[in-house]
């Protein structure tokens, strides 16, 4: 299993078969409110039968922006999908037909975002994001003959994100230099600061060429049934929404009635309880073994992103988790455009406490040397 090069997705798949599943990003905690909502189905199904879609579809993105303190996202610009990674392929298909090939992208990063824009023909310029980015971000898009720029904040794995000011100045130079902005904040809800100030009031403001993608299963444990919401200034709206139109009708309102209905019920204190798990699970984490490991700590995000050093070998170290029944990713997919980095792997925090903390008394017993279990299922 991890002598060969899959994607991360395969990782993950094979994870939801395992005691711990510590691999994919998806909130996997449980969460009362969204079945209670979910499962009134008469309730639901009415709804959605007797509510015009356009208004289901407000209903959603009104209440989504007033949870995250983004008071401008227009419902007219907006988009409804089922998944952040669709969202990304209209985006690529987009950038495609317009004849938008170079983009610059972060590295390391998430290797199905990377391979959807690859495989609509974008050639990748990196940037790192494995520290603070901003500056060197800058300094490349002046430099840099790039038609797009890929943005992730907070950034997957590492945790980094840019403030509002940092954000102002590369939305102006994109602006300038005819650079579409692609910003992919599907992890938003676990950066307090990204609340603060609206981005897309800064955004429309300018006139820069854009598109943003979220994501409420990064945050909502909802088993898979989510929405992403995919904005796009007002001229590059047609193009966008002719390719949606290619590929569905509407996004089900089965699915959109039932995530506005959690997103009110919890509010904005009640997210930001719930991207709270992370931190409580990332405390957690640097109590065991693991943590000798964390040479830059992740500042934000819903994973932890480890470095092995000093002869240690991250392949080592997943095949004893795995041997307890503890699932991660590794490192190496998530560098893309030059050798791999074999030196890291990444843990999921958006889980149940007790069930992460179960996960790390097996991370002890396996790093210690004393597990002698398989721990599987």
């Amino acid at each position: 299993m991890f002598s060969s090069n899959p994607k991360l997705t395969r990782f993950e798949r094979a994870a939801l078969d395992e005691r711990f599943n510590l691999a994919d990003g998806h909130a996997r905690n449980y969460l009362e409110q969204f079945w209670e909502s979910y499962y009134r189905a008469g309730d639901v199904l009415s709804r959605s039968n007797s509510i015009p879609q356009h208004h289901i579809e407000g209903s959603f993105i009104s209440t989504f922006r007033e949870c995250f303190g983004q008071s401008t996202l227009s419902i007219r610009q907006t988009l409804l999908l089922p998944s952040a990674s669709l969202s990304l392929e209209l985006i690529a298909n987009a950038l495609r037909m317009q004849g938008r090939i170079t983009m610059l992208a972060p590295e390391p990063c998430f290797d199905n975002v990377i391979d959807i824009f690859r495989r609509h023909g974008c050639v990748l310029l990196p940037y790192s994001v494995e520290t603070d980015f901003a500056q060197d971000l800058i300094t490349k898009l002046k430099t840099a003959e790039a038609a797009a720029l890929l943005l992730v904040l907070p950034t997957n794995p590492t945790g980094h994100v840019i403030g509002e000011r940092d954000f102002a100045a590369t939305v102006e130079l994109c602006a300038e230099r005819g650079v579409i902005l692609v910003v992919d904040a599907s992890f938003r809800a676990f950066d307090p600061d990204l609340a603060r100030w609206d981005m897309y009031s800064l955004l429309d403001s300018s006139n820069v060429s854009y598109a943003v993608i979220e994501d409420t299963g990064k945050l909502l444990a909802t088993h898979e049934l989510k929405v992403s919401t995919l904005t796009c200034d007002s001229e590059s709206v047609p193009l966008v929404e002719s390719i949606y139109e290619d590929i569905l009708l509407a996004h089900s309102p089965l699915v959109v009635i039932a995530l506005t209905d959690l997103l009110q019920k919890l509010g904005s204190s009640g997210l930001r309880s719930l991207a709270r798990i992370a931190e409580t699970n990332r405390h957690a984490l640097r109590k065991t073994p693991l943590a000798r490991y964390i040479t830059v700590p992740s500042p934000r995000g819903s994973v932890e992103w480890l470095r092995f050093e000093n002869g240690t070998h991250a392949t080592d170290v997943m095949r004893r988790l795995a041997i307890a029944g503890v699932a991660v990713l590794p490192g190496h997919p998530f560098y893309w455009s030059g050798p791999r980095n074999e030196g890291y792997i990444r843990v999921a925090l958006m889980r149940d406490s007790d069930y992460f903390l179960a996960a790390m008394r097996q991370v002890t017993e396996a790093l210690s040397g004393n597990n002698q279990n398989s721990g599987r299922t």
